[in-house]
């Protein structure tokens, strides 16, 4: 898994498919159901990363459903936003709605306030897509505030970044600019692949 994950970083996704693939065979035939969620959960991010939305629901589905099986509520809550993320993709909204609802109420079960905080931006954003842009507002603000509360500069990059698509999107030039100044600054020192994205937005305000 380890592995896989590295390629996926370095930008070989080919490499990385291939070996979370052979990690699925060998949690498979071991019977580690808690593995196989794992392994399917990172090839439908893989998936989610090369815009094959279709098939990151496919594995993002079969991740949840065992989740759900085994009682792993982490894995649980991760897979929902996962699957939520790339059903938005599909313009999917009622459906990822409803995910984002059960993975908020999870980590909140939890007591998981940076799963929480993640949601919450992981929502806001498809909000944004749905032009629901006082919910968003809301949302995100209040992912930014759990981001600053915990210290996650990483959270917060993905808080200001959609803050700011927000406020490019409802003409508000000046606000969009500095949020995205701020996650651009953030992203560039954790050395975050979403530079290259927070570039091409400040590009067009």
């Amino acid at each position: 898994e380890g592995l896989g994950n590295t390629y996926l970083q370095i930008g070989d996704p080919d490499q990385a498919i291939e070996m979370h693939t052979r990690n699925l065979e060998i949690t498979r035939r071991l019977g580690d159901v808690a593995g196989e969620g794992a392994a399917l959960g990172n090839l439908g991010t893989i998936h989610h990363e090369l815009e094959d939305y279709a098939r990151a629901v496919d594995y993002h589905q079969q991740d949840l459903a065992i989740a759900q099986q085994i009682g792993e509520k982490h894995a649980e809550e991760a897979a929902c936003v996962n699957l939520a993320n790339a059903l938005s993709e599909l313009g999917q909204y009622g459906q990822a709605t409803k995910l984002y609802e059960r993975a908020l109420d999870i980590s909140q079960q939890l007591g998981d306030q940076w799963g929480q905080g993640n949601i919450l931006s992981n929502w806001g954003e498809t909000l944004i897509k749905q032009k629901q842009y006082a919910d968003a507002l809301e949302m995100l603000h209040r992912s930014l505030d759990i981001a600053r509360s915990l210290s996650s500069r990483r959270l917060e990059v993905y808080a200001l970044y959609h803050l700011s698509i927000l406020h490019h999107r409802t003409c508000h030039p000046n606000i969009a600019t500095e949020y995205c100044d701020r996650a651009l600054l953030l992203a560039t020192e954790l050395g975050l692949g979403l530079v290259t994205d927070i570039q091409q937005l400040r590009l067009s305000l």
